[in-house]
């Protein structure tokens, strides 16, 4: 919606289908919200229930959701190469590979997030310099975050060893009655 005229040659599709489309995904969100007013349970179709949070935690969900998509768009985006593309049409392709990937099953779209934005972005950016961004991405994105997983719980997992023999010896001194 923010830049539907730039964004709408890149995607072949007319300005005006893809507000209208933009329009109607808010309308969604904003229907959601109305329907999540008072947190209780709701039929879907007049036979299944549906428990829906209160709006506004479905509102503060929203929010840090959009934050999070935005943040780690932004890790991607500062990757490439400078002036290559505005951050407002970027996100529009990040947020469509994303959810391609998601659809796809893939574990972490891995593959299909990368097709995409090749689609997307190869007539703008040269396309080893958007498959480095991506394989640096990649890393920072998934590869980083386990890899610091991984140590938390190699430390813990010792310090718990390391503590474990302590308890059992000092638990098997108990006096004698």
């Amino acid at each position: 919606l923010w830049d539907a005229q730039e964004l709408a040659p890149l995607v072949h599709v007319q300005a005006w289908l893809l507000s209208a489309c933009a329009y109607v995904a808010l309308a969604a969100i904003a229907a959601l919200l109305v329907w999540c007013r008072d947190g209780r349970e709701r039929r879907l179709f007049g036979r299944l229930p549906l428990r829906l949070p209160q709006a506004s935690l479905a509102l503060r969900q929203l929010l840090w959701s959009s934050i999070d998509l935005l943040a780690a768009g932004a890790v991607l985006w500062v990757l490439l190469p400078a002036g290559a593309v505005s951050y407002p049409v970027f996100i529009g392709f990040y947020a469509a590979a994303l959810v391609l990937g998601v659809i796809s099953h893939v574990p972490g779209g891995l593959g299909v997030f990368e097709a995409v934005m090749l689609v997307c972005l190869g007539g703008r950016i040269p396309g080893e310099s958007l498959a480095g961004a991506l394989l640096l991405y990649r890393l920072i994105y998934y590869v980083l975050p386990l890899l610091l997983a991984l140590l938390l719980m190699v430390m813990h997992e010792l310090r718990r060893g390391v503590a474990a023999p302590l308890t059992r010896a000092v638990s098997s001194r108990a006096p004698l009655v």
